[in-house]
């Protein structure tokens, strides 16, 4: 497992929510063994979904103690040139998912996801993000 994972919205929604003890318990130990990351894009994302102001709150304090990347134009650009090089090859993906996966690439940083973009874009571009 890489020394850091970065772990996408869509694994922090589900960890939320509590439907998969599985899922929890992995997330969990990703966080105690200081390996967790997030991206401000993921962090917009999940605080973007709070259903209430309380709600919001709690989810910004929980995220207070999890290291953040910063989407840096170094980031981005390497994003849009994933961008290209998928759509070369007919597939296109969110730019979202590109910027994480750009994250992870420049910073050799593991990927929790259940996004199912990420199969496409781990295909076309012929590199491993998930863990």
């Amino acid at each position: 497992m890489p020394k850091s994972v970065l772990i996408d919205s869509s694994i922090w929604i589900n960890y939320f929510s509590s439907q998969d003890e599985s899922l929890c318990a992995r997330v969990e130990g990703i966080i105690r063994t200081d390996q967790a990351m997030i991206s401000g894009l993921i962090l917009g994302e999940v605080l973007y979904g709070a259903k209430s102001r309380i709600e919001y709150e709690s989810l910004a304090d929980t995220f207070k103690g999890i290291r953040c990347l910063v989407d840096s134009p170094e980031v981005f650009s390497l994003a849009a040139d994933y961008a290209w090089q998928l759509r070369e090859k007919g597939i296109k993906a969110p730019l979202a998912d590109l910027t994480i996966a750009a994250h992870c690439v420049l910073g050799g940083i593991g990927l929790l996801t259940r996004d199912r973009y990420f199969s496409m874009i781990e295909e076309g571009l012929e590199v491993q993000l998930r863990v």
